[in-house]
């Protein structure tokens, strides 16, 4: 089965869709599919590729892209096309080597078929719908989802082809780093992603503010890929939190398990997700999670059981409080907005650190069960192989 994937590149700024597309790619190459890899722009290489045959294009413009398109077809004569985006002039052109040959296409939307995503810069994608991304649509031959809501997302945008719901993996490191405290005295509460206003940073700034909880501070780690930190900081600096607040910046891959397991809980208060590559990791270092329902992460809230009380200790506001009990709970997951979050921040801080605990070993449970890259890369290969050879549909398909 050789199976040809396009993406624009691999910038690890970019957040979970580069690491989801190359750790896919990785997966489905050691589960024995003849795996390519077009990388358009070459600033960026693909890491530790292994078995993953990785072919990068020089950048150019349309006539050149189409020009490395028709020799990549020829040489790797793939027999199913995986394309990642959408608005993306490769994918288009891809899309169009694909038909002349009559070869089967698979569609990542990577989120970009999302409601709010939908909503920003709206006029251009209308324009692009008109153009040739309507047409590319319903060319394809299915689509993939990350997650349930980004599959009914699909099919709120008109699509009638079936859905491969198929979630990313995690990638782990061989060894993770030791839990440490920063400090013996000070909670960290972490927050791992692009600076950018989709993620919700101004959300929790304001939810933070109503709070002020002693003993704990929050840590910002990723890139600010748009001038965001600084409207961020000005917002901190009217609500005085600027010294509970420290901006690390873009970590490489081992600081960033480090930053993991320094921190006592995460917080991913995001306006839309296809899936949440970062929640995925926090869980997998065993942190307890909050996120909005703008990420596809129902299962924070485990099994519904009855409900129990958590002993806490140092509350907020000196009080316990009684949440409702679950088996396997790794979290909190809540509506969009300031308040569903701060009342989200005052159980988790107000919980002992034992209790965060033993959230974070059910997340860490989670993982290990359904998102680790080697299942994901079976459910996958068993979806190419139905698209290419028919037969009867794997689990993972909708119709």
């Amino acid at each position: 089965m050789r199976v040809l994937h396009i993406c624009s590149g691999v910038d690890p700024r970019s957040g979970g869709p580069t690491r989801s597309i190359t750790g896919l790619c990785r997966a489905l190459a050691g589960a024995g599919v003849d795996t390519t890899l077009y990388v358009r722009s070459p600033r960026h290489a693909v890491s530790e590729p292994g078995a993953l045959r990785v072919l990068y294009g020089s950048g150019g413009g349309l006539t050149t892209t189409r020009s490395e398109l028709v020799r990549l077809f020829e040489d790797v004569r793939p027999e199913l096309v995986h394309l990642h985006g959408l608005w993306l002039t490769i994918n288009h052109l891809a899309m169009c080597q694909a038909r002349r040959r009559s070869i089967p296409v698979i569609l990542s939307p990577r989120g970009m078929l999302d409601p709010w995503a939908l909503r920003q810069k709206a006029l251009k994608k209308r324009f692009a719908l008109w153009l040739y991304q309507r047409r590319d649509l319903r060319a394809v031959r299915a689509f993939h989802a990350t997650a349930s809501q980004e599959a009914e997302n699909i099919r709120a945008s008109g699509a009638e082809q079936p859905v491969c719901v198929v979630a990313n993996g995690v990638e782990l490191p061989d060894v993770m780093p030791p839990r440490v405290r920063l400090s013996e005295n000070i909670r960290t509460a972490l927050f791992l992603s692009r600076l950018h206003p989709g993620k919700g940073l101004l959300d929790l700034v304001a939810a933070w503010s109503r709070l002020r909880p002693q003993g704990w501070r929050v840590r910002v780690v990723g890139p600010d890929v748009c001038g965001h930190r600084a409207v961020v900081e000005a917002a901190l600096n009217r609500a005085g939190l600027l010294g509970q607040f420290e901006f690390v910046g873009e970590l490489d891959d081992q600081a960033k398990w480090s930053a993991y397991t320094e921190a006592d809980l995460f917080v991913h208060p995001s306006h839309s997700e296809n899936f949440g590559m970062s929640i995925a990791e926090a869980l997998a270092s065993g942190l307890p999670v909050i996120a909005t329902k703008g990420a596809p992460w129902s299962e924070l809230v485990g099994e519904p059981s009855r409900a129990f009380d958590l002993q806490q200790e140092g509350s907020v506001q000196g009080t316990s409080t009684s949440l409702p009990g679950c088996v396997g709970r790794a979290g909190w997951w809540v509506d969009i907005g300031v308040e569903s979050l701060a009342e989200a921040l005052r159980e988790a801080i107000s919980l002992t650190d034992d209790v965060r605990r033993d959230m974070g070993g059910s997340g860490r449970r989670l993982v290990q069960k359904k998102y680790t890259w080697s299942a994901v890369a079976t459910q996958m290969k068993d979806a190419y192989t139905w698209l290419i050879h028919a037969g009867t549909a794997p689990t993972c398909m909708r119709f």
